[in-house]
């Protein structure tokens, strides 16, 4: 049997559009990519999209205070919104990402 394609995969870029929305949302397709990463890197579902949010639950979050920093620069770059309205430092963020299962990403 044949296999599908998955989403996540390259996206056909438009030129001229600004990987975010006036919003500070990212474009679906960007979206879509960095989950697929993340799905592939740490078993990580989309369980939860609202109009400003998103919930993504994770099977193993990262192993260590590197790791979890780099993760929390994807969330940053995907959600800035998710860092810079957390109430907390960078690294504070980065240090919470440890054996937290559940992400919860954001936007205004």
């Amino acid at each position: 049997m044949p296999s599908r394609p998955r989403p996540g995969g390259p996206q056909r870029r438009h030129p001229g559009r600004d990987r975010m929305d006036r919003h500070e949302r990212p474009a679906a397709g960007d979206l879509s990519g960095v989950l697929r990463s993340w799905e592939d890197r740490f078993g990580a579902r989309l369980v939860g999209l609202g109009h400003g949010t998103a919930f993504v639950s994770a099977a193993a979050g990262p192993a260590d205070l590197d790791e979890a920093h780099r993760l929390a620069l994807e969330h940053y770059l995907t959600s800035p919104d998710t860092v810079e309205q957390g109430m907390v430092t960078f690294s504070e963020y980065a240090a919470g990402l440890l054996g937290r299962p559940l992400w919860r990403l954001w936007w205004d």
